[in-house]
């Protein structure tokens, strides 16, 4: 697949009453996103993604590698596999921070799967972090990933993704979830500690505690 390199910020500047919405990135697994996207450390500002129906995120369903990306204040909302970075994911997603950000689902919590990072994960996460970011209203809720399964012959893959100051509503049953220890989260951990020390640059984590 073909490679995608951000080379700079990005800021949606949402606007109260303003509906303008972006699309995902990949709408399913007949049309996912197959390439790489390198967001270089960059920063993707406002986002907001309103989609009535399943695989909701910056990526809707990703077989592909998304990299490098920090999404800083945004609103996912959906039905089924709704996550800040893929709604569904098949592929890789790795070094990437979700934060200030908020997942959730839509018709009461009737649907499947909101994380983070991912609603649905069979691929492989890791070397990420969620920051201050909420996720709720659905059935089966992680700050990481919601629904951590094996599909299409893939056994998903998780390691050293962490969490800090991020809570869980509705049915927390999947990785990521505060008082669940690293056993049971399968390569998610909540931190005690950051140094933040520049709010354009990656966290440094300090101290975790499973």
């Amino acid at each position: 697949g073909m490679t995608f390199i951000l080379t700079a910020d990005i800021d949606f500047n949402p606007q109260e009453g303003n509906n303008s919405h972006l699309a995902p990135i990949g709408s399913n697994e007949d049309h996912p996103f197959k390439g790489t996207f390198d967001g270089g450390n960059h920063t993707i500002k406002g986002l907001r993604v309103f989609k009535d129906t399943y695989n909701s995120g910056l990526f809707g369903y990703n077989s592909g590698t998304v990299k490098n990306v920090i999404l800083d204040g945004a609103i996912i909302e959906g039905m089924s596999n709704r996550g800040g970075m893929a709604g569904t994911n098949n592929g890789t997603i790795d070094n990437c921070i979700v934060r200030n950000s908020s997942i959730y689902g839509i018709y009461g919590g009737l649907f499947w799967g909101a994380g983070g990072l991912a609603g649905a994960n069979s691929g492989t996460l890791s070397n990420n972090l969620v920051i201050n970011t909420t996720v709720g209203n659905a059935n089966g809720v992680g700050v990481i990933v919601g629904d951590n399964n094996k599909n299409d012959g893939n056994t998903p893959i998780l390691s050293n993704n962490f969490y800090y100051n991020s809570t869980v509503n509705g049915n927390p049953t999947s990785v990521g979830c505060n008082g669940a220890d690293i056993t049971e989260n399968n390569g998610a951990v909540h931190v005690d500690y950051i140094i933040d020390g520049d709010s354009e640059s990656p966290v440094a984590i300090t101290e975790s505690q499973t």
